[in-house]
């Protein structure tokens, strides 16, 4: 048992580092927030890279690998976000999270893919097992971690997450989501945090 628990792993971990960025969204029911708030040793995040988000203040705060396992290992609640600036659909849904966040008057926070992908293999694997409920299938029937991935955790458990953007995203104009697009996205944010059903 213990042998096959590696294997599968190990394939998550090459399926994570192999695809980068998420072409899908998922929903499902959320509950309510209490997020967590902002941790002062953090070191600032450079957000320029996201060359959408024009918020020199967004209401994001950086964690780090071992933050985010702390998360689910210690039964907190928090709203998380894991992206990278090299994902183009990260790109484009960061800014529209941030834009929700600031509405709502809510900390997001901010786990760098890069990070993950230079933890060690152990912190990597411990946080798949929380993460799994975020896994898509893909064409080859593989269980795999896609980007942007937000996601709603309540006492150390994903109780709501939507992966990838909208449909019809044009990465081919080096653009921001159109309004409308925006728009949906918005939406499909503002329902992970309702815990409301799409």
């Amino acid at each position: 048992m213990k042998q096959i628990r590696l294997y599968s792993a190990i394939a998550l971990l090459v399926s994570f580092l192999l695809t980068g960025c998420g072409y899908t969204q998922t929903a499902i029911p959320a509950q309510s927030t209490n997020a967590v708030s902002s941790n002062p040793t953090l070191q600032p995040y450079d957000w320029s890279a996201y060359v959408f988000m024009h918020d020199q203040d967004p209401a994001m705060t950086l964690l780090g690998v071992q933050e985010t396992l702390a998360l689910f290992q210690e039964h907190q609640s928090a709203l998380l976000f894991i992206g990278e600036p090299e994902c183009p659909y990260c790109q484009r849904a960061l800014p529209v999270l941030n834009d929700v966040a600031k509405e709502k008057n809510i900390q997001i926070l901010y786990l760098d893919a890069n990070d993950l992908r230079q933890a060690p293999k152990e912190e990597l694997d411990q946080i798949f097992e929380f993460l799994q409920p975020t896994f898509q299938t893909n064409a080859e029937g593989k269980a795999v971690f896609l980007m942007p991935t937000f996601m709603h955790i309540q006492n150390g458990k994903i109780i709501s997450y939507h992966v990838g953007a909208v449909s019809g995203v044009d990465l081919s104009q080096g653009t921001p989501l159109s309004t409308a697009q925006a728009e949906q996205l918005k939406t499909i944010y503002k329902r992970v945090l309702d815990g409301q059903v799409e």
